[in-house]
């Protein structure tokens, strides 16, 4: 995708909005010149056409500065920005700051180096949870409780993600006080 298809993409959504997004609860994180730039349980699906998704990332939650470049739309709303490593670049990133996408960034999957969902590295473009099921590694900390008595603690789970369902969380017997059982 070039800049001008970038522009074009940003300016479409602020004019038409995407087709559908929403919050998932996986966790994402993404690596960029050997650095990550963000971990977040708090990103979106955003599909900006109906074949597939892309993840958009609160803005808050970049852990990377990005240095706006160019006004999209003449107002206030989207700019194109550069995101800044140590030994490369790209101005492959949006951030809308009105409409319905505001205060979220958009980062270009290829210009990346490594995304994750939990603990899995994803390839291409994020799977739209609408046509699978995933079961993925987590090292995500589950503790369960009653009161202050922990009767299971782990971080080498798996987390069983449907769609429309709640995610559902699996650790190992291993993990289980069974004293307490």
């Amino acid at each position: 995708m070039s800049k001008t298809d970038l522009t074009e993409l940003a300016r479409t959504l602020l004019a038409n909005g995407p087709h559908k997004m929403e919050k998932t609860a996986r966790r994402i994180r993404c690596m960029f010149d050997n650095k990550w730039i963000f971990d977040t349980i708090s990103a979106y699906h955003v599909w900006e056409h109906p074949y597939y998704p892309q993840y958009y990332i609160e803005s808050r939650e970049m852990l990377s500065k990005l240095s706006k470049y160019s006004n999209i739309d003449n107002g206030d709303a989207a700019f194109l920005a550069t995101l800044n490593g140590e030994n490369k670049k790209t101005d492959r990133v949006v951030i809308f700051e009105k409409g319905r996408l505001a205060g979220l960034t958009r980062l270009e999957f290829g210009a990346m180096d490594a995304w994750f969902e939990e603990d899995q590295p994803i390839y291409q473009h994020p799977k739209d949870p609408y046509k699978r099921i995933d079961i993925l590694p987590s090292t995500r900390k589950i503790t369960i409780k009653i009161g202050d008595t922990i009767l299971a603690e782990s971080t080498l789970n798996m987390f069983l993600f449907e769609t429309m369902l709640r995610t559902r969380y699996y650790m190992p017997k291993t993990a289980v006080r069974w004293n307490y059982t």
